[in-house]
């Protein structure tokens, strides 16, 4: 079992995000909220991870020609 959380939230969040749930046949609410919530982590991880979001001082410079092989120092393509 997971943790439980309380959250406060404006009501036309609430409301959107039941009828959401509703129309998309969710079965429940609890359960569309651990969707919505893991399909951002899952994303936020991805962008956290891509070298593009890095900060220079963590992905190093130096690279005298980054701006014209930037797919290459990136990608590696």
């Amino acid at each position: 079992m997971g943790k439980m959380i309380t959250i406060e939230m404006p009501d036309d969040l609430y409301g959107s995000i039941q009828m959401i749930s509703k129309k998309k046949n969710s079965h429940g609410l609890n359960k569309f909220i651990n969707r919505i919530l893991k399909s951002f982590v899952d994303e936020e991880k991805k962008r956290m991870e891509d070298p593009i979001f890095l900060p220079i001082s963590e992905k190093g410079s130096g690279t005298p020609d980054i701006s014209e092989e930037h797919n290459k120092y990136l990608y590696g393509i």
